[in-house]
């Protein structure tokens, strides 16, 4: 096993931090008609700060395999008519993510009944879940072991000591998940249960299946000397019965199998009926094509099929005897049964109990007229149930691309998908073994990346290149309606974030490659319009840049929010490497092998924490953006609080 330890004197800081949001939102009912109102439309300036990508996915060339595949820019048109655009839906978002950081508002985007799933740290032990007297009972159980001989790892394996399926084929076809299965056993010498032979049911006669299955001469192929409960050299066979377990393939993975019930005392658990209804959600996640990436993808003929054999119905209406299954408990005080913890493998996925809504509370996404969060107020909400929706007060215009720009190509290494399930980066928790389900536990707020200098370079692992613009400005407009006075004054000091000049420090991320330091901008408003009446006929009253300047002077919408006026802060990074952790070899030298599984980024992550015994050991949490002061230069004080050292292989 490769050795590593973590760096003294080489540091990065993470792409992403984490702004801290308060558990009770205000909320207020929708505006009324009969107050007095705004309606206009603003003029706006876009600067780019470092490049900005909008990749036009449909016109996407070169996919194979979902890698070398090239984005020309967001156009509209035809090739003889062709105009770049940047959609207004690219500023909408991050500009209303930003306001409700800002004012504390809901957390619009997280989805109802959402779980949080993880991977296991630790092995899971082997179970069978039961129904006795019309109740589900968790019953310890004990895998027994078996080849499959097209597994990569079996390929040319001369040992013929443990029975062996001939294909994963085969072994689909014959038997299904949860199929009563009798067989021959032995133990290996280091202690681990193998199975010797499959016994079909219609050989077994049928007073022998009431009874402890003991057998004698027929099946005298078994190996004495090898085989459990055999005392004698009488020849005595013992018959166990098990249950099938067909398990996802991996490309070191050698065997399936066979659990049998141990009769030890049954796993006492107060939400088993609660984890197995989360065992029922995590299927879901292997048998979604655009989370589980290897579902159905052959791999020298092996496949992913999503635990498509598992029936839950046919277990729960007693047409399956057993259900065999992983599972972990987690001890609670003396007053309570221990928690249980259910996955379809030994290193394999989870739900916690608690979903995002409970974790959320009062931060859910609003769904009443008469109880908006100020964003909601402003930028609306989807109805819900019967509740109509709420229609944005203000709209972005496309910015389109008039003028000559010169695109130029930047080579993108593989971005990650969000992980909350890794608990020091996005979860508070007093005990990292049980993580969100630990008591006072809570996400860790609201997710922005900081803003860097753009990886540029020709990289070995990049998956996608896009044309992206390098520097420009840009003009659009945002229309708004109907909006109270103070929110036309948040709307504009929210545009340019408080300081309405071009060099100004504080800025937005848009666009594709954020944690790559692609999509720094600045916006300006330069000034608005608004309509009023006059003699009986609307028209349009202007106002300046020094009018907009005046109205964002009364406001301080960063007072409320500090981490997020570091993050906005183009400054504050102050050019420092800003990457996800990652490993170096023993030449000091990063991995160009993505399937390199001892150099990837994950290896830093799972070194960083551990299950030591029963307790998740973690080194490095990730801190708030107030932790550090607005330009500092102080490269130790810096890596003592928000930089992380990078790991070193030091051998195997």
């Amino acid at each position: 096993m490769p050795r590593y330890e973590f760096s003294k004197e080489k540091f990065v800081i993470n792409p992403y931090t984490f702004v801290r949001s308060k558990k009770d939102v205000k909320r207020f009912k929708e505006i009324e008609e009969n107050r007095k109102l705004h309606t206009g439309v603003i003029s706006c300036k876009l600067i780019v700060k470092t490049p900005l990508l909008i990749p036009d996915v449909e016109k996407a060339t070169g996919l194979i395999d979902d890698e070398n595949v090239e984005y020309p820019f967001m156009s509209i048109g035809n090739s003889e008519n062709i105009r770049y655009i940047i959609p207004g839906s690219s500023l909408r978002g991050p500009i209303r993510s930003t306001y409700e950081a800002l004012t504390n508002s809901c957390f619009v985007t997280a989805r109802s009944s959402q779980n949080i799933s993880t991977r296991t740290k630790a092995p899971f032990e082997p179970g069978l879940l039961m129904r006795v007297d019309n109740k589900l009972v968790l019953k310890p159980a004990r895998a027994y072991l078996f080849k499959v001989g097209d597994y990569k790892s079996n390929i040319n394996d001369d040992n013929n000591n443990v029975w062996c399926i001939a294909t994963q084929e085969e072994l689909r076809r014959k038997y299904r998940y949860g199929d009563t299965i009798y067989f021959e056993g032995r133990t290996s010498q280091n202690g681990k249960y193998f199975v010797k032979k499959i016994v079909k049911k219609s050989d077994i006669p049928e007073d022998r299946l009431e009874s402890e299955l003991e057998y004698g001469t027929e099946y005298n192929s078994i190996d004495n000397e090898s085989s459990e409960n055999n005392s004698d050299n009488n020849n005595e066979v013992t018959l166990k019965q098990g249950y099938m377990y067909i398990g996802e393939y991996i490309s070191k993975k050698r065997h399936e199998s066979i659990f049998i019930d141990k009769e030890e005392p049954n796993i006492l658990s107060e939400n088993l009926d609660l984890a197995y209804q989360k065992l029922k959600e995590t299927i879901k996640i292997y048998q979604n094509e655009k989370i589980n990436k290897n579902l159905t993808k052959d791999q020298d003929g092996i496949f992913h099929h999503g635990y498509d054999q598992v029936d839950f119905e046919s277990f729960e209406n007693g047409k399956i005897e057993a259900l065999p299954v992983w599972y972990k408990k987690i001890k609670q005080d003396e007053t309570k049964q221990d928690r249980v913890y259910l996955s379809f493998a030994g290193i394999g996925r989870y739900n916690y109990e608690k979903g995002m809504d409970e974790l959320l509370g009062e931060r859910q996404p609003c769904t009443s007229r008469d109880n908006l969060c100020p964003a909601c107020q402003i930028f609306g909400v989807t109805g819900k149930n019967e509740e109509k929706g709420i229609a944005s007060r203000v709209r972005f215009s496309d910015i389109i691309i008039d003028e000559d720009i010169e695109f130029k190509k930047y080579s993108l290494s593989p971005l990650r998908s969000p992980h909350p399930s890794y608990l020091p980066f996005y979860a508070i928790t007093s005990d990292y073994n049980q993580g969100y389900d630990a008591e006072g536990s809570d996400i860790r707020g609201r997710k922005f990346y900081w803003h860097h200098a753009s990886e540029n370079a020709d990289m070995n692992n990049a998956d996608a290149k896009i044309n992206g613009i390098k520097s420009g400005t840009f003009s659009f407009s945002v229309y708004y309606e109907d909006l109270t006075k103070t929110q036309l004054e948040h709307v504009l000091w929210l545009l340019c974030l408080g300081e309405n000049e071009e060099d100004g420090k504080y800025c937005f991320k848009i666009g594709h490659g954020k944690p790559l330091g692609y999509g720094s901008v600045k916006i300006i408003v330069d000034g608005y319009k608004e309509r009023t009446v006059k003699d009986g006929n609307y028209v349009l009253c202007s106002n300046s840049r020094s009018d907009v300047n005046n109205k964002v002077a009364k406001v301080d919408l960063f007072k409320n929010a500090p981490d997020l006026k570091h993050v906005l802060n183009f400054n504050t990074l102050n050019k420092k490497e800003v990457s996800y952790p990652y490993v170096l070899d023993g030449e000091g030298k990063r991995s160009s092998d993505p399937n390199d599984v001892n150099m990837s980024s994950a290896k830093w992550f799972s070194e960083n924490m551990k299950l030591g015994g029963k307790e998740a050991t973690v080194l490095y949490e990730l801190s708030y953006p107030t932790d550090i002061s607005t330009g500092n230069d102080n490269e130790s004080d810096l890596n003592n609080k928000i930089a992380f050292p990078v790991l070193k292989k030091t051998g195997e």
